[in-house]
């Protein structure tokens, strides 16, 4: 079993009326368990997103680079989603 989670904060920055530009950092935890035991790992999380929306409803695109304090190299993530932007109709 295998479980991560990444906290941070996120300034959005508006481009255009209907783009953001979501710059981000943070705290990454990895951990895991299995018959040989259990351990994990924290690191550091940079990030950036943005969200191209419409109404009420948007799609976000992302990347963020995860260095792990236990791994000489770091991790990549890549996201995609559709988003729901508050106050707007």
């Amino acid at each position: 079993l295998l479980s991560g989670a990444r906290g941070g904060v996120a300034l959005p920055l508006a481009l255009a009326p209907n783009v953001l530009l979501l710059p981000s950092a943070g705290l990454t935890l990895i951990g895991g368990a299995g018959a040989g035991g259990v351990g994990g790992t924290w690191g550091t999380n940079l990030g950036a997103a943005a969200v191209f929306g419409s109404g009420s409803m948007g799609f976000r695109t992302g990347v963020t680079w995860h260095r792990l304090n236990d791994s000489a190299d770091g991790i990549w993530l890549l996201e995609f989603g559709v988003v729901r932007i508050p106050g707007r109709r």
